[in-house]
């Protein structure tokens, strides 16, 4: 989902900035090439040579991202980082023009320590921060999250979420300005607006995906 965002967003000649703490900058770097060019993953990588069709495919891709690349910024240097780390980042890809900023994901956030707080309000701390700041520098920050729900089991990652899914659902409810849930609908992927402050909850929409690249 992140890598089909960024994509869309720089054939628009939209700045981005991602926080990649899941993934590193050479994962979305080969994902986006992947879908652009219509290879796997794997193609993309260099992990698998390929039939000279896949590696002019793979070609085409690498040139298309050579022309975007000015348009992309990744941190992934700090794995762990804190809540502070994120802001710092988010302000220095504001500097930088970057007109959205996409946190990859809120479970890679490092809490700050405080024996006095519960890991349920670190978390809404963490989040509220977050929000502020994407308020201070007037861009919309996207911050991935996982659900509570047993997602090993298909059943459950097959069923619509509610709010309430959300891993320390409170936090999510109280800071975030839109909240958006997944779950697979048959051989598609399907994406509920669960909550909108200036708008409508409700909407459910069917997500496109490039199997072989997952964007």
């Amino acid at each position: 989902l992140v890598a089909g965002l960024v994509r869309n967003w720089l054939n628009l000649g939209v700045r981005v900035g991602v926080l990649a703490y899941e993934d590193d900058a050479r994962d979305m770097q080969a994902r986006l090439i992947a879908c652009e060019g219509g290879v796997s993953v794997k193609h993309a990588r260099g992990d698998l040579l390929g039939s000279f069709e896949q590696r002019k495919q793979v070609a085409d891709g690498l040139e298309w991202l050579s022309k975007r690349e000015h348009l992309f910024e990744v941190d992934d240097a700090r794995p762990s980082g804190s809540a502070a780390d994120v802001i710092a980042s988010m302000r220095v890809m504001a500097q930088r023009g970057c007109r959205v900023v996409l946190l990859d994901n809120m479970t890679c956030v490092r809490l700050d320590q405080d024996n006095d707080k519960r890991h349920d309000l670190l978390v809404e701390a963490s989040l509220r921060d977050i929000r502020d700041e994407a308020q201070s520098l007037e861009i919309p920050a996207i911050v991935v999250g996982h659900l509570k729900r047993g997602q090993s089991e298909a059943d459950e990652s097959r069923k619509p979420p509610k709010l309430s899914d959300f891993s320390n659902a409170s936090a999510w409810e109280n800071y975030a300005r839109v909240a958006l849930g997944m779950w697979r609908d048959g051989e598609n992927v399907a994406l509920e607006v669960l909550k909108q402050t200036n708008g409508a909850a409700g909407d459910v929409f069917t997500m496109e995906f490039n199997r072989e690249a997952a964007v």
